[in-house]
């Protein structure tokens, strides 16, 4: 354990400090957009069976974001990339149910938003597997982690068209959209430029958490002689 520097740890916590104030608002923001789409896109669906099958991912993914916000609380990149996703889920929702998807006031045509959706599924899946891997698990970034995120990414996604299938099996309905082979390609190369693009940022991220919790021990008790054995 490295030792104890008062002055560094003063500018540490100034600096989480101005941080704190800009990412505390991340949730709140996400939360209402989301919610003003959801309620814009749910009114008087053609299809609501369907419409809230496309939607239903989102609504568990926030009541898991929810339920952990205090034992394992996201970081900011995690929570923009997942908000992201949301919000072209409950839009690809709306489309699928929509009676001409060509005249829908999306600037999208159906094609480009379901590609941007499977994209940002694996650019989000990522990054979510790969934080809850570095915090949960002896995993430290590098060759394995990178490889594992990607994989529960693609599987994720299977999962999902997997579910989409059974469900519609079920009910002895047609699909409305199937996933092409395009797609999983766009999953997989969301999964890459995550790793790419942001792997440097969510590690910063990922250590100011850890600083967060740390400085929520008593550090009276842990530089209190005996009490470690590596103490003097």
């Amino acid at each position: 354990m490295p030792a104890f520097d008062p002055a560094r740890e003063t500018d540490t916590l100034e600096l989480e400090r101005a941080d704190h104030s800009s990412s505390s608002l991340v949730p709140v923001v996400l939360t209402v957009t989301l919610a003003a789409l959801l309620a814009r896109s749910s009114h008087a669906p053609a299809d609501p069976t369907t419409f809230w099958l496309w939607t239903a991912p989102v609504l568990l993914g926030a009541v898991v974001l929810a339920a952990t916000r205090r034992r394992l609380p996201p970081t900011s990149l995690c929570l923009c990339l997942l908000g992201l996703l949301g919000g072209f889920s409950i839009l690809a929702g709306s489309l699928a149910v929509a009676a001409d998807p060509g005249a829908s006031e999306l600037p999208l045509t159906p094609a480009s938003l379901f590609g941007a959706r499977a994209f940002l599924l694996g650019l989000a899946g990522t990054i979510g597997i790969r934080e809850v891997l570095l915090r949960k698990s002896p995993l430290l970034p590098g060759k394995w982690l990178a490889f594992l995120s990607v994989c529960v990414a693609l599987a994720a996604f299977q999962a999902l068209e997997l579910l989409a299938w059974w469900t519609n099996a079920f009910l002895e309905r047609s699909a409305t959209h199937a996933a092409t082979l395009s797609e999983q390609v766009l999953v997989l190369a969301g999964a890459a430029s995550s790793l790419v693009c942001f792997a440097r940022l969510h590690d910063r991220q990922i250590t100011r958490r850890w600083m967060e919790f740390t400085r929520a021990l008593d550090w009276r008790v842990l530089r209190r002689p005996g009490k470690s054995r590596h103490a003097a």
